[in-house]
């Protein structure tokens, strides 16, 4: 069944041949509502500078609108659905801060007197992306369209609309898979203008597909035939309508005998072929996921035969303007440690940022378990050799202040024999590959770069579009052996726990013990930062360890627990309580830590408890992947402390919350291995040898 159909400002009896000859079963029709045998979507036109001022108002604006074009819907009630305002300025600040009150009045006024409602009309090139803002005015149209009975969007090219997939046609994908990855529900996607369109022009200052391809018909055709197909591949979209059948559009109509050549030529299109092929059952099979894959069902992919997963912990943000924990690392961890997939950890290294090794390795990871290892991703082609080098000994460093055995210590490599092709690469000795070379056929071998003999992990494909519990396109692995050879090397699955290494007690309002996958899951992807041990007067090393969190309802205040190293309550102790806006701390002796500037602090009573009040604004969703707002960690003079950050009450629920224990803790220190990697050793057979960590750019 054809899902293209046309747009059309006014009524002619051979749209009814097209509806026959094409098979579609939608039409959309602007201010002329005839019955014919197909569904209608019905848009009373009201001018965008009217109705971008009632859409700024909000409620009030709703209702001016509904008023304005009730009168027609009600004399037309065969019509299927009925849009509301066309093409909205939501990149205008103005306008984007009522879209959201005025669409959820509009569709609670629709709704009350049986209209269905078609929500958005967004333009072509709208809303902004994730990563060109964030995804801030994505979720405000996200939201706004709940409870609509339809979303549409706009989509044109100004060339060719399979020349840039994302861009311009097909950019509705991008934004429905944020909204899912928000949690929110996707009505009904429907396309209600698409073609060619360029500006400057003679049609309202726009020229159509009769300029842009200089009136060859055929071409135009075979971009809607392509776009056909892809529509036909996606469940989500319902119907699009070609921009076609206008007033004043000239160099956008098309007369009867175009749109039967058209409704001709989209009988015949067929979708397009289904994804690659899984790989071979003798490799075991893999992902890599990030914030783009949105909420993965992790169940699924170990049911569907998945053994392993490269998960990414950090890298550039959105507009590349920095660096940062990606957001779904922790949820990713705990999620596929609990379906039993083995893990590993990746960095996507850019250059003009420090601190990157610390950022992934102390930030991100945390002393989480990776039995897959930490991996860096090295494709940036602005990276130099000496740049890749200092990151990777950074790294191979930072692991070693971790206390991980000496083979542990080292930091592997993704990368793509393109890029090894314009690197010396001799930081790369080593070191495992795994490689990218997207050849779409896990039956066929990679071609790997000149440094190494063998690879590791091999990404085969960026095209896994129907992966079982991953809701958007990702990139497909294999390991280089059978899943018996991969457990082998790296271990039998496990089912996560509490963080990794961070023996941390996880217990409910009940006092059930939990695990750690359980508390990213109910309070979101927390942040545990381990303190280092420091040497007492008596030799031991010593440190103030977070060492149970327990859930609490109904008390909107965290309390802070601290207990000596047998396990008494301490009294007299100052706990930091941290939030934005807090007042600058004391300076107190070090080498107490200080993992922020601002805080408000309070002593220990004789329970060795100290409470402190959380506002209305301390709320969190977990849903979102979200935390709290405050931190807490203990200011004891002469003991470094964890810190403990993402504290809030979930958002809907009785003040709940987890309050927190720390314990001195003495450290046994296994004997520091020979500095190697991430070390440089200087000096003479004269001299006392100086070992200093190499610095990180």
């Amino acid at each position: 069944m054809t899902k293209t159909s046309l747009h059309a400002q006014g009524w002619d009896p051979w749209l009814l041949e097209y509806l026959a000859a094409s098979g579609a079963r939608w039409i959309k029709f602007v201010n002329w509502f005839p019955e014919v045998p197909a569904r209608i979507i019905g848009r009373v036109h009201v001018p965008e500078e009217e109705s971008n001022v009632m859409v700024s108002k909000g409620e009030v604006g709703a209702v001016e609108f509904y008023n304005r074009v009730r009168p027609e819907m009600d004399k037309n009630r065969h019509v299927t659905i009925w849009e509301g305002p066309n093409e909205v300025s939501i990149w205008q600040a103005w306008v984007l801060q009522g879209f959201y009150d005025f669409y959820q009045k509009l569709i609670e006024l629709y709704h009350a007197d049986g209209f269905p409602i078609m929500a958005g009309q967004i333009n072509t090139g709208w809303p902004y992306l994730p990563e060109d803002d964030g995804g801030g005015q994505s979720a405000v149209v996200g939201r706004a369209i709940q409870g609509a009975d339809g979303v549409s969007f706009h989509e044109y090219d100004p060339v060719d609309l399979r020349a840039n997939p994302g861009l311009c046609a097909m950019r509705y994908q991008k934004t429905v898979a944020y909204w899912r990855s928000l949690g929110l529900t996707v009505p009904p996607v429907h396309i209600t203008e698409l073609g060619l369109d360029r500006t400057p022009g003679p049609d309202f200052g726009h020229s159509g597909w009769k300029i842009i391809l200089d009136g060859n018909l055929q071409a135009y055709i075979e971009q809607l035939c392509w776009y056909e197909a892809q529509i036909q591949a996606d469940p989500d979209v319902v119907a699009a309508t070609v921009f076609s059948v206008v007033t004043n559009w000239n160099s956008f109509s098309l007369d009867r005998e175009q749109s039967l050549e058209l409704a001709r030529a989209l009988a015949q299109v067929e979708p397009p072929p289904p994804p690659p092929p899984p790989p071979p059952t003798d490799r075991a099979r893999g992902l890599d996921v990030c914030r783009y894959q949105g909420e993965i069902n992790w169940e699924a992919l170990r049911v569907d035969g998945y053994s392993f997963a490269m998960i990414r912990a950090s890298g550039p943000n959105n507009d590349r303007t920095g660096v940062e924990v990606d957001p779904m690392f922790a949820v990713n961890y705990a999620g596929a440690g609990e379906a039993g997939l083995l893990r590993g950890a990746y960095h996507g290294l850019v250059p003009g940022f420090g601190g990157q090794a610390k950022l992934f390795v102390v930030d991100a990871v945390a002393g989480r378990e990776l039995e897959l290892g930490y991996w860096s991703d090295l494709e940036n082609m602005e990276l130099t050799d000496d740049k890749c080098a200092i990151h990777l000994e950074a790294v191979d460093a930072r692991l070693m202040d971790q206390g991980l055995p000496l083979e542990e210590c080292r930091v592997d490599i993704y990368t793509n024999p393109n890029f090894m092709n314009h690197h010396e690469g001799l930081w790369a000795v080593g070191r495992k590959l795994w490689v990218a070379h997207w050849r779409h056929d896990p039956a066929l071998e990679p071609i790997i770069p000149q440094l190494w003999n063998e690879w590791e992990f091999w990404q085969w494909t960026n095209e896994g579009t129907e992966v079982p519990g991953v809701p958007n396109r990702t990139c497909l692995d294999v390991y280089n052996g059978t899943t018996e050879e991969l457990y082998e090397e790296y271990g039998d699955p496990g089912n996560g726990g509490n963080g990794g290494d961070m023996d941390i007690i996880v217990r409910d309002e009940s006092g059930a013990l939990k695990d750690w996958d359980w508390v990213v899951l109910e309070f979101g992807p927390l942040d545990v930062r381990l303190a280092e041990p420091v040497q007492m007067a008596d030799g031991s090393k010593q440190v103030v360890r977070l060492v149970e969190v327990r859930e609490q309802f109904a008390a909107a205040n965290c309390n802070v627990h601290l207990l000596d190293i047998n396990g008494a309550p301490v009294s007299g102790i100052n706990a930091a309580w941290w939030y934005s806006t807090a007042p600058g701390l004391p300076d107190i002796e070090p080498p107490t830590s200080e993992w922020e500037p601002r805080g408000d602090y309070g002593p220990t009573n004789a329970e060795g408890v100290v409470g402190f009040a959380m506002s209305d604004d301390g709320k969190y969703y977990p849903d979102r992947g979200e935390i709290g707002p405050y931190g807490t960690w203990i200011l004891a003079p002469g003991h470094p402390s964890d810190g403990f950050f993402g504290i809030g009450m979930e958002q809907g629920t009785d003040h709940r919350h987890l309050n927190c224990w720390f314990q001195v803790v003495k450290v046994e220190e296994p004997t520091p291995p020979l500095p190697t990697g991430g070390w440089r050793i200087r000096g003479s057979v004269s001299v006392d040898l100086v070992i200093e960590p190499v610095g990180e750019e």
